[in-house]
């Protein structure tokens, strides 16, 4: 794994190489997202299959990707705190090539939403509350309820609940 590129909201991008049964050079980069919470996925791998039109009418493979990845081929960065991130793909099954832009927003998380029902109300309050005072490695820590992560559930965290307290998560 190479550099990861970042944004303001707590999303990383990054590319690995996979090794192993079936791997060959046509599929061996995947381009990965990850959140603050460390939950990541697979955004786009070499050898997948796209649908540019949604409808099944136009899939194409994605032979390779640039633009802005740390490690890809070009290192223009074009990844923004509206969680969009711009990528150059080229694809095989016609030749063809363009401008792909993967909206991010679903990965950034919602910090006061401790139990991840993306609406914060007193089940998250009461999560919080719980682990109100702990440090890691303490009786009840709780990482998510640590919403700064500055290593204590305090009134910070607290104070993050309360200014969200009933509202749903975007």
């Amino acid at each position: 794994m190479g550099d990861a590129l970042c944004n303001n909201n707590g999303l990383a991008i990054f590319i690995v190489t996979l090794e192993g049964p079936g791997i060959t050079e046509e599929n061996d980069e995947a381009l990965m997202v990850t959140n603050l919470y460390g939950e990541s996925r697979l955004l786009l791998r070499e050898g997948s299959k796209i649908d540019l039109a949604g409808d099944g009418s136009d899939v194409r493979t994605c032979s390779e990707f640039r633009n802005g990845i740390p490690g890809s081929n070009d290192e223009v960065s074009i990844f923004n705190d509206r969680n969009e991130l711009v990528l150059d793909l080229e694809f095989s099954e016609p030749w063809s090539m363009g401008a792909w832009i993967f909206d991010l927003s679903e990965m950034v998380a919602c910090g006061p939403d401790l139990n991840d029902d993306d609406y914060v109300d007193q089940q998250d309050l009461g999560l919080l509350l719980a682990a109100y005072g702990t440090t890691p490695g303490e009786a009840h820590w709780s990482q998510r309820a640590d919403i700064n992560l500055d290593g204590v559930v305090d009134q910070v965290d607290l104070q993050e609940v309360l200014v969200q307290y009933e509202r749903a998560c975007e």
